[in-house]
């Protein structure tokens, strides 16, 4: 079987981990009653063996000479990543919270496949909870669809014929890494110049256009907007606390047909609303500011669809904050995303990332990125008197639009936890699954201590444009600059 090498892309990842920081996804989903944790051990054992990721370590090369491999784990056992827990007494939801946020923390062990299961009994409201931990290496939100089929079923009862794969005897001994290494190098040379050089010919051709003068434009915008640094702009303390909320998928088409753009659209503008609130909680002067919000952006190819691994851009998007209708503040957003998709801004940013990714060689680069998610490095990004380049990351994966079981029971909450990233101590995340938008916050301890109010924002903010009557002719909000 060939080798399999991880992207620059995807080991930048595993590079980035820090201290108190891990590139980690989490799928928090609740089910009504207990969950027989030796079905899923049971069921997890059958499906496991059909998704070879699952199976697989990423195996450094000595000195990080080159980046990761994707190798068979020799000693593969399903105990190692499925854990069981009691709430006792059932239902305490400190105790509950606690367990969530020791989960959320935890790294993965790199010395087995990076991903985990966690079901947890004894939630509150007679619920249970089933906690699905994947590392960002593995993939992006869009892959993430690929590898549901082994964590959640369609339907209640699961329909697999036993498969036994092979087995791998060991991984690969240093010296050999470092000769597959070599090999591999060596054979990607040629193919590695042309993509090089025809990813330097499409950026310059990009940026040359009519199209590529706006992007900068947009860029430069970005730049000079007037912003604000919140509390959470600063070094993790490596604990995390969370807030929820959920909307129906219907009142959000409502919306859309009223008022105009797109689901993300809506999503940004409620959460500028909501982080506006939270400014004024914090005696924040914020009238005429910008949230700088880095939202992640699928750039797969129909080749790359159904690929493992990450095929994302970073699209930078200004929101109003201040007080205004919430109508304006999502005319705004829509006019900004709109202006940014004509431009190609994301394409350029992807083109841009990739270009410096392959001038890096692997030991650069992960001396670069531990740098950057250093404790050092945040502590001098917190005494800068410049601005954060951004807030906070806002991401919005799809899911199934059927309803999904696991152990037999249908889901009935499915959120998705966003990793902290170093000095970005507040991600949301959002996943559509079964006619509702489930958001959350994740936030750290330490400077977002209030996160939890950041849910009953939300849902103000939602209700305030639920409650906008239709726009006529709604002009296009044109975003200031700082002087």
């Amino acid at each position: 079987m060939p080798r399999e090498r991880l992207s620059p892309l995807d080991a930048s990842f595993l590079y980035l981990d820090g201290e108190v920081a891990c590139n980690q996804g989490v799928g928090y989903n609740l089910v009504d009653g207990p969950i027989s944790f030796d079905r899923v051990i049971e069921d997890m054992r059958r499906k496991v063996r059909y998704v070879d990721r699952l199976r697989q370590c990423a195996v450094f090369s000595p000195f990080n000479l080159f980046h990761p491999t994707w190798e068979f784990d020799p000693e593969f056992d399903i105990r190692n990543h499925v854990t069981h827990t009691v709430i006792e007494p059932a239902g305490d939801a400190a105790q509950f919270r606690d367990t969530i946020a020791r989960i959320f923390r935890t790294k993965l062990d790199r010395a087995h496949p990076l991903w985990a299961v966690h079901v947890i009994n004894g939630a509150p409201g007679g619920r249970a909870a089933y906690i699905v931990v994947i590392h960002h290496c593995v993939s992006d939100g869009i892959g993430f669809a690929k590898l549901a089929m082994a964590f959640y079923d369609a339907d209640r009862e699961l329909r697999l014929a036993p498969y036994d794969p092979p087995r791998e005897k060991h991984w690969p001994t240093p010296v050999m890494r470092i000769a597959h290494g070599l090999i591999d190098a060596i054979k990607a040379a040629p193919a590695a110049i042309v993509e090089l050089c025809r990813g330097v010919s499409m950026l310059l051709h990009g940026l040359l256009r009519e199209q590529g003068a706006a992007a900068r434009t947009m860029l430069r915008q970005y730049r000079e907007a007037s912003s604000i640094r919140f509390a959470f702009n600063a070094p993790l303390s490596g604990e995390a606390g969370f807030s929820f909320a959920k909307f129906r998928l219907e009142d959000i088409s409502c919306i859309r047909a009223m008022l105009g753009g797109t689901l993300n659209d809506v999503l940004l503008a409620v959460v500028g609303a909501a982080l506006h609130r939270y400014a004024v909680r914090h005696a924040i002067n914020c009238e005429g500011r910008y949230l700088r919000v880095l939202v992640p952006s699928n750039v797969r190819t129909p080749e790359t669809q159904n690929n493992f691994g990450n095929f994302v851009s970073m699209a930078p998007v200004l929101v109003p904050l201040g007080s205004m209708p919430a109508r304006e503040r999502l005319a705004a957003v829509s006019a900004y995303t709109k202006d940014m998709k004509d431009c190609g801004l994301a394409r350029q940013v992807s083109l841009g990332i990739a270009l410096s990714q392959r001038l890096l060689t692997p030991p650069v680069s992960y001396l670069a990125h531990r740098l950057f998610s250093s404790l050092w490095m945040q502590r001098r990004r917190a005494k800068s008197t410049r601005m954060p380049r951004f807030n906070l990351v806002v991401t919005n994966v799809p899911g199934s639009p059927e309803p999904s079981y696991v152990a037999g029971h249908e889901l009935r909450d499915v959120f998705v936890l966003v990793p902290l990233l170093a000095s970005v101590g507040l991600c949301c995340g959002a996943l559509s699954h079964n006619g509702t938008l489930y958001v959350s916050f994740s936030g750290d301890k330490s400077t977002a201590p209030d996160v939890d109010v950041l849910s009953e924002y939300m849902v103000e903010a939602f209700a305030e444009l639920m409650a906008e009557g239709p726009v006529a002719g709604a002009e296009k909000i044109v975003i200031a600059q700082a002087r």
